[in-house]
């Protein structure tokens, strides 16, 4: 009887020692695969930043661009009304 109970104790020691260690190798698992993560998440992020610098300089060279082609549009427009004036002036 003795040596049952020592038999099954023993048993339980091991399966419980092995379970300890199943436990650490799936923890050790676990932490490499939210390093990864973490790491995946900041190129990301840092990717983003670089979208997102690029976005508003796009946004600033767009309104640059509009500003820029009203003043252009404007001297155009100034130089026609001169011009078709000189011409206008000259047939008289």
């Amino acid at each position: 009887m003795i040596v049952i109970l020592t038999s099954i104790i023993v048993i339980l020691i091991i399966a419980i020692l092995h379970l300890c260690y199943d436990f650490q190798h799936q923890k050790r698992i676990f932490e490499n695969r939210i390093d990864v993560l973490e790491d995946i998440i900041t190129a990301l992020q840092e990717k983003q930043s670089v979208q997102r610098n690029q976005l508003t300089l796009s946004d600033t060279l767009s309104n640059q661009l509009k500003k820029n082609n009203e003043v252009l549009n404007k001297t155009i427009l100034d130089a026609s009304v001169d011009l078709f004036s000189v011409s206008f002036n000259k047939k008289e």
